[in-house]
């Protein structure tokens, strides 16, 4: 059994996908995009590391007293304070020399930590329209995975369904889904973000 496999069969069992079919979608997109790069065992466990530390909105590498790393908060704190724009629960009192985590609180006792020196310049993300798209499906696209058909417009039911047991295609961004395609017949049918957005309206 396959991870998307398990994790439809587990979103299922708990009642989840009756629940909240979208919801539950999103979250097996999300299981497909981690299993397309077919990780080892070891690989597997920092992804998952990493993974689980991007959403929770951590730092993957030590924070540094870079100034433009730590946002000044002293007008709402009503005393000099500084907030780390790469983890929100680092707070530093002295510019981002220092800091402390509002998790490892413990009363008035705060554990401080000393930010790496900002040796080299910050690295600029990649914009969206430099994002490489990775395909997560070159194989028939699981119907669970594709969007609600009841929820789009008429014509573009009429658009995907005929394609649902080809080889098919999607896309992603680290913005979300860009599209979905069939390799059999060379299309594009679907652009998630416009037709969605179409969709509620």
């Amino acid at each position: 059994m396959s991870l998307v496999e398990h994790a439809r069969r587990e979103l299922t069992q708990c009642g989840q996908y009756a629940e909240d079919p979208a919801y539950a979608q999103s979250i097996i997109a999300a299981v497909a995009a981690f299993a397309s790069y077919g990780h080892s065992g070891g690989s597997a466990g920092i992804a998952i590391h990493q993974l689980t530390t991007l959403l929770q909105l951590g730092n993957l590498s030590p924070l540094t007293d870079d100034p433009d790393e730590w946002h000044n908060v002293t007008d709402k704190a009503g005393e000099e304070l500084w907030q780390n724009r790469r983890n929100s629960e680092a707070f530093s009192t002295d510019g981002g020399k220092t800091y402390y985590l509002l998790s490892e609180r413990d009363g008035d006792n705060r554990p401080m930590h000393t930010s790496e020196p900002a040796t080299a310049p910050p690295r600029t993300p990649p914009q969206a329209d430099e994002l490489m798209p990775v395909a997560l499906y070159t194989h028939k696209l699981p119907k669970s995975l594709l969007p609600d058909l009841d929820l789009l417009p008429t014509e573009l039911q009429t658009t995907v369904r005929p394609h649902l047991d080809h080889r098919t295609w999607v896309e992603e961004s680290a913005l979300g889904w860009r599209s979905i395609g069939c390799t059999t017949c060379g299309e594009t049918l679907w652009t998630v973000g416009e037709e969605r957005a179409e969709a509620d309206q």
